[in-house]
C-alpha cells in the first residue's frame, strides 16, 4: 500500500474542523478528569482540594494537578484499558452491523485496532465520495486514495458511539443519492 506523503495530513486539515460527525477519529473516546475521578472512586471535592493547600516556588514541571491526574490513570491503567476496549468492541458490532445491512458496502472486519477500510461499489473517486459526504452530510471520514486504495474510505470506531450512529445515517442518506 503506498501512502501519499501527507495527504492524509492535508485531508485532516481542509476538513476535520468543520465536521458535524467525524468518523475518521483513529484515537479511542477522550475521557475527562471527572470521569477519571470516577473511574478511580475518587472524590472530585477532595481531590480538587488537595491543591488549594500546598503552594510549591522552587519545583518547575508540567504542574502538580497535570502530574496526579497523569499519576491517576497509570494507577488505573487497567480499568481505562477496559473501557477503551468496550467502546471499541461496541462500535465494531454496531459498523458490523451497519455494513451487513448495506448492499454496496464492503470491508474485513478488522480483528483488532479502532479503524477499517469500507470498500463501496459507487463509479466515483474516494477523493470525491468523501468531500460530497462531508458537505452533503457533515460526515467526516478519511479517503482511501490518501492509502493508494480506491473506491474506499478509512473510517474510525473509537469515537463516542452517538457520534458513529449518526455518522452512518449521514453514510446511508448519502449513498442513497448516488
Amino acid at each position: 500500500m503506498y501512502i501519499e506523503p501527507f495527504a492524509v495530513e492535508e485531508w485532516m486539515n481542509a476538513y476535520e474542523g468543520g465536521a458535524k460527525y467525524n468518523i475518521a477519529e483513529t484515537c479511542a473516546e477522550s475521557m475527562s478528569v471527572k470521569e477519571l475521578l470516577a473511574l478511580a472512586g475518587k472524590d472530585e471535592g477532595e481531590f480538587m482540594r488537595e491543591f488549594l493547600t500546598h503552594r510549591d516556588y522552587d519545583h518547575i514541571s508540567s504542574g502538580m494537578l497535570d502530574e496526579r491526574v497523569a499519576a491517576l490513570a497509570v494507577k488505573n491503567k487497567d480499568a481505562i484499558f477496559a473501557r477503551n476496549r468496550g467502546i471499541v468492541r461496541e462500535n465494531l458490532a454496531i459498523l458490523d452491523e451497519w455494513i451487513k445491512g448495506e448492499r454496496k458496502f464492503g470491508y474485513v472486519k478488522p480483528s483488532a485496532g479502532t479503524t477499517a477500510l469500507v470498500y463501496y461499489n459507487y463509479d466515483i473517486p474516494s477523493y470525491r465520495f468523501a468531500r460530497e459526504l462531508y458537505e452533503r452530510e457533515g460526515v467526516f471520514v478519511t479517503p482511501g486514495d490518501c492509502f493508494g486504495e480506491p473506491k474506499c474510505f478509512r473510517i474510525g470506531y473509537a469515537c463516542n458511539k452517538n457520534t458513529l450512529v449518526a455518522g452512518l445515517k449521514g453514510l446511508s442518506a448519502y449513498a442513497e443519492t448516488l
